[in-house]
């Protein structure tokens, strides 16, 4: 009574479909062992997108049983074309990644986000969507102890949108100063150096993080 839905995966060589569960559970994905960790990382990623709304978390159990029927309603609906095989008529589990997903490790995040906004404006038009203020968001932060305690001051300015707080973090990699020095604005490797950027600019400095000289921890600003 505690679960909005339970999914049965069932590994098999060539089968990419998500059919009727003979186990009782929601649905039963069968999927070939190429594309497991695809499906489960389509499954968490729309956990972790549902949980980013804020007028979503207090839903009740039922609620979230039918706004997953909503999902897949919506998926059926729109004619959205999916990776995997639906072999029923019946509301079945439903991820919106399965829509963005071009093949076993790839995404496309920003048509993934575009088929989120599109699904809530169609069916919670109403509600709004409430962000933590920039000093809640903070104190989330893996080094929260380390930041200044002035830090959210430095967003006041901003726009409104979603940014990264870079902060140098290791001395690791020597080949990737220059990079890491003219981004910080240092000649020399300091710990705790701090940086807001675009979340648009991931893709550049994202070799930064990969090494761990630079810790990232996304900032929405409202």
């Amino acid at each position: 009574d505690e679960l909005s839905h339970i999914l049965e995966i069932l590994v098999a060589y060539g089968f990419k479909k998500v059919i009727i569960s003979k186990l009782g559970c929601d649905a039963e994905i069968v999927i070939d062992y190429h594309f497991l960790d695809a499906v489960i990382t389509d499954i968490v990623l729309d956990i972790i997108m549902f949980n980013s709304y804020s007028f979503l978390k207090t839903m009740t159990i039922n609620e979230k049983r039918e706004f997953s029927q909503q999902k897949y309603k919506f998926f059926v609906e729109n004619n959205l074309p999916c990776l995997y095989d639906y072999k029923s008529e019946k509301p079945l589990y439903y991820s919106l990644s399965f829509s963005a997903r071009k093949d076993s490790s790839t995404i496309d995040y920003e048509h993934y986000i575009s088929l989120w906004d599109k699904f809530v404006n169609t069916y919670y038009c109403n509600k709004k969507h409430i962000e933590k203020s920039v000093k809640e968001q903070l104190s989330q932060h893996v080094d929260k102890g380390e930041l200044p305690k002035s830090t959210h001051r430095k967003f006041a300015d901003y726009p409104q949108g979603a940014y990264l707080l870079l902060r140098t973090n290791k001395d690791r990699t020597e080949k990737i100063h220059p990079q890491l020095f003219n981004l910080f604005g240092i000649k020399k490797f300091r710990k705790g150096k701090l940086k807001i950027i675009p979340i648009t600019d991931f893709e550049k400095y994202k070799p930064l993080l990969k090494n761990l000289d630079v810790s990232a921890f996304k900032v929405i600003v409202h």
